[in-house]
């Protein structure tokens, strides 16, 4: 297992959570079974590697990246996972918490959003998440290797040409060696 050795081992980098400083409570307990799973996997060798950033921790309206960072003493540079997790997930509408400040926070971080219409669906994805990771590790659950890797390319375009030929072909024709065992489906 080489997850420790690709950065994407939680225990090594931290995980952490940002809610708006206003989502009700309900929404961070509609996400609790994965916000328990998460604090199980980055806080294994040290409980300051989960964090989740709710209420008066959370995004404050109109806040950059940049602020939010400085109120954590997580300043520019190389992340460190005690000062801020490097995996962030987003909760909620890029209305309450914009994509600019989503955007200023993945130049050094791993920054993903989620965002439904009802609490209902936040619990469902929860549950899903931690259903199959555990499934998956336990050895009941494994779903086949997929990758699709879709490229547009439009005519007249150089720089969707440039992509195609330059960073997409060459990825498609290393894959295979680098995941033998995927099965990978490109689209161009």
């Amino acid at each position: 297992d080489n997850r420790a050795e690709l950065g994407i081992n939680l225990e090594d980098t931290g995980w952490g959570v940002i809610f708006a400083a206003a989502a009700p409570s309900a929404l961070r307990e509609a996400l609790k079974e994965l916000l328990d799973l998460r604090r199980s996997q980055a806080g294994r060798k040290r409980s300051t590697y989960y964090r989740e950033f709710f209420g008066a921790d959370g995004y404050r309206p109109g806040e950059t990246a940049q602020r939010f960072l400085a109120r954590w003493d997580a300043s520019s540079g190389l992340a460190n996972p005690e000062k801020m997790p490097y995996y962030l997930l987003i909760v909620g509408d890029p209305a309450e918490i914009p994509f600019e400040f989503q955007y200023g926070l993945d130049v050094q971080y791993a920054v993903g959003r989620i965002y439904f219409e009802n609490v209902e669906e936040y619990a469902r994805y929860a549950r899903s998440v931690a259903l199959s990771e555990t499934r998956h590790a336990e050895g009941s659950f494994n779903l086949p290797n997929r990758l699709a890797v879709f490229a547009p390319q439009n005519a007249d375009d150089r720089a969707t040409k440039m992509s195609v030929d330059y960073l997409v072909k060459p990825l498609l024709d290393t894959l295979p060696n680098l995941a033998p065992n995927w099965d990978i489906q490109p689209l161009i």
